[in-house]
């Protein structure tokens, strides 16, 4: 029985921001957790060690999502960045899972890290929008204010010396310059940034939809071609005049398909072995000579 590979998912990381030491050290962030325990998982990944790769995703996962705070603007932004790396956290979860044969836990963590990028996207707004909305009225004021205190301005800059009160008043005008030239660069940044969160809101539908896809047609298959014996099903896959494993090119994607055939049948021995090759452990097969056909007699 011929069947297709696993799908490969790419894990999706948010950008960390750190924060700085204090006394006490506070509890270390999800970001701060995942900036330093993503190398290592990739490095797992890479090695084809998806069941270790695995245990130590799942490791960064909380036991209940945080609560998004609003308590002020910096909180919600706080807040958002961490639900980012929750999200990220999810991602790479389900990364793991799949490769390791766990399609229906990394399904569900795709699922956690989608519900996660859609409260972000929506919390965020409620935050982000006063922001600029804050900065918009800042612009509109300044440029009143500049108008209005055009000649006083070019007075006060004529002038070779002046009071404290003077320079306090030329240093206000710097303040509404500064407004307008960075008040467009904050509001552009953080429109971008919901519009990023609003994109990762939706990139997990795809992925979702794939492997629900896959489970789908193996279940079926399992279903109406070996009656639901999941084992019968393993054992025809791996029937090397099917030539399955051969058809797979990138030797990860080979690991991870034998790792899914392993989770649905533990004990083909078959699946195990040339698993096993793949990662090392086991010397490979010796490749079967071709009979020599005698030769016709003249």
């Amino acid at each position: 029985m011929r069947v297709a590979p696993p799908t490969s998912l790419a894990a999706l990381l948010a950008v960390p921001a750190l924060l700085s030491a204090q006394d006490p050290a506070p509890a270390a962030t999800q970001t701060q957790r995942l900036k330093a325990a993503e190398g290592e998982i990739q490095k797992l990944l890479a090695a084809m060690d998806f069941p270790a790769a695995l245990v130590r995703a799942e490791a960064l996962l909380p036991a209940a999502k945080p609560a998004f705070s609003k308590a002020t603007p910096k909180a919600g932004l706080d807040s958002s960045q961490e639900y980012s790396s929750l999200m990220a956290s999810y991602g790479l979860a389900a990364k793991c899972a799949i490769n390791a044969g766990e399609w229906e836990k990394g399904k569900g963590y795709l699922e956690k890290a989608r519900d996660t990028a859609r409260e972000n996207s929506s919390e965020s707004v409620t935050v982000i929008a006063p922001l600029m909305d804050t900065w918009n009225k800042a612009m509109e004021g300044s440029r009143k204010a500049l108008a209005e205190g055009a000649a006083r301005r070019q007075e006060l800059e004529a002038k070779e010396k002046r009071t404290v009160e003077e320079q306090r008043e030329l240093e206000n005008f710097k303040i509404h310059d500064n407004n307008l030239k960075n008040g467009p660069m904050v509001i552009s940044s953080l429109q971008s940034n919901l519009d990023g969160l609003k994109t990762d809101a939706a990139g997990f539908d795809g992925p979702i939809a794939a492997i629900d896809e896959k489970l789908k047609t193996e279940a079926e298959d399992i279903a109406s071609k070996f009656k639901g014996d999941k084992a019968a099903y393993v054992k025809a896959v791996m029937d090397p005049r099917a030539k399955n494993l051969s058809r797979i090119e990138k030797t990860s994607d080979k690991a991870a398909w034998l790792s899914r055939l392993l989770v649905l049948a533990p004990g083909n021995a078959q699946a195990r072995k040339q698993l096993d090759i793949l990662l090392g452990k086991a010397p490979a097969e010796p490749e079967k000579k071709k009979a020599s056909r005698p030769k016709k007699k003249g």
